[in-house]
C-alpha cells in the first residue's frame, strides 16, 4: 500500500525525496521553527489527556521559552485547538 498523494507532495517540498540508508539520521533542516522548545505528540485525540496533563507545564514553561506543540494527527490537533 502506497503512501496517500499529499504526504509524497509536502515530502518533496520540505526536501524529504528518496530513502535514506540504513545508518543515516533523516532531518529537516533550513525551516524556521518559532519556538526553542518543540513538544511532540504522536497520538491521536482519543490519547490527548497525555497532552492536557502536561499544558499547565507548557504554559509556564512557555512564558520563559517559546514551546512549540507538534501534533502527528489532525484528529489531536482540532481536539486541542476546536
Amino acid at each position: 500500500m502506497g503512501r496517500r498523494p499529499e504526504a509524497k507532495r509536502i515530502s518533496r517540498l520540505i526536501g524529504l525525496t528518496g530513502r535514506p540508508s540504513a545508518n543515516v539520521n533523516v532531518g529537516v533542516s533550513n525551516i524556521p521553527v518559532p519556538g526553542s522548545l518543540a513538544v511532540y505528540f504522536g497520538d491521536g485525540a482519543d490519547k490527548i489527556y497525555q497532552v492536557t496533563q502536561w499544558l499547565p507545564v507548557l504554559e509556564e514553561l512557555h512564558e520563559k521559552e517559546e514551546v512549540l506543540l507538534v501534533f502527528r494527527t489532525l484528529s489531536a490537533f482540532e481536539y486541542l485547538t476546536l
